[in-house]
Formats: structure tokens, sequence, C-alpha cells
């Protein structure tokens, strides 16, 4: 018996004259912010250089680092640009201004790192402290031009252990002051502390400004 093979490579949307869906080839086309977008796809047939791995290595940990802030991404770098926004355009920007190499490897300067993306003020002081078991307290300035409705975002990160802890929408940012509770999984271990500000629709938002690194109780 003889069974017939039937693969839909893909779909023209508007007859000959439009643009397709799917793969056609080794070309695939999917929707992506909106827009249709299309790209090569082939089997390589020659072995990767030593610079292509460590590209391969420097993208790998880059994602690695960020994944456990996705949620705080996708606000922090809402609107980064038209077509590109969110984790891929955070983890874009990190690997541009925030990974060091140098002799010994490469690396994440948490010092570096930017959270949230944006065009809002920055508190002129923040402090960062921890005075509870497994929590850790934030406290800014109030002064400076933002809306009566603009919101704190808080983070705390120990990359080593993978441990996130972060609010995208905190109290009201004339209020001065809020308190990160991490429980006691956190409580003992050091992370660093990133904080920002966005407004209540999330359509603008400041830089993350970096804290330093704190011990929690």
């Amino acid at each position: 018996m003889i069974v017939e093979k039937k693969q839909i490579m893909g779909i023209l949307d508007k007859g000959f004259n439009g643009g397709f869906r799917g793969k056609l080839g080794k070309v695939v086309s999917y929707p992506l912010f909106g827009q249709q977008v299309i790209r090569t796809v082939g089997e390589r047939h020659t072995p990767f250089s030593e610079k292509e791995l460590a590209n391969q290595r420097k993208f790998a940990y880059v994602q690695q680092w960020f994944d456990p802030l996705t949620e705080f991404l996708r606000v922090g770098f809402q609107g980064y640009a038209q077509t590109y926004q969110g984790f891929l355009a955070a983890k874009s920007y990190n690997s541009k201004n925030a990974l060091i190499t140098d002799d010994a490897g490469f690396y994440i300067d948490p010092a570096k790192v930017l959270l949230s993306y944006g065009q809002q003020s920055m508190a002129a002081e923040v402090e960062v402290s921890s005075n509870e078991k497994g929590s850790v307290t934030f406290n800014w300035s109030k002064e400076g031009p933002y809306r009566y409705d603009d919101r704190v975002m808080l983070v705390i990160y120990n990359p080593e252990q993978r441990k996130a802890k972060f609010e995208t929408a905190g109290c009201r940012r004339q209020v001065g002051t809020a308190t990160l509770n991490a429980g006691e999984r956190f409580s003992g271990i050091k992370v660093h502390a990133y904080i920002a500000f966005v407004s209540e629709d999330r359509k603008s938002r400041s830089n993350s400004k970096y804290l330093g690194e704190i011990e929690i109780m």
C-alpha cells in the first residue's frame, strides 16, 4: 500500500500577490510585533570557528543570567523600540553594555546592568537596607518631576543561585519607601538590588538604578 504524505509548507494570505505564513523551502515567515518577517533556515556543513563557539557561550550565559528576571524585563523594557522590546531587548542591551570580556573570560557586571529603560527621572537619593529577616527596604527621595500615580519597581537578585524577587507595580513613588518581602529562602544570602519607576499605565518608565550588593538578614 502506498501512503501519500501531504505537508502544508506555507499559507498565502492574499493569493499569489500577498505574503505567506509558514515555511517555503529554506524560508520561514512568522509574525513579530505586528509585522510579518522572514528568515532563512538550512543545514550547516562546516564546523563552527572558535569565535563562533565563544559567541554561543556568551549568548547562553546572558540568556541564563537574565532568565529569572523575564517577567520584570517585560515591563522594564516595554516599548524599548517599535518592534523590539521586553526580554529580547534587555538581553541585547546588556550584552552590549554589561557583558565584560577580559583575559579571564567573560561575565556580567551587575553595576552596568539595566533592568528598566526609559525617560522618566530617577530619584536623586536612594538607600537600601535589610533590617528584618528575609526582607529588603528601599528608601528614596520624593522630590523631582513625576506623576502622582507613578509607581516603584524593585528587584533583588542573586545570579549564582538564580534567586530573584521583584515587584513591577509597587507603591506610589510619592510614598518614598517600600519593603520587598523575599521570604526565608533569601535569608542570609547576598543579592544585587535595583530600583526603577513606572507610570500607572506602564507606558513610560525610568532607567533602573543599581544600588549595590546587600546581605539579607
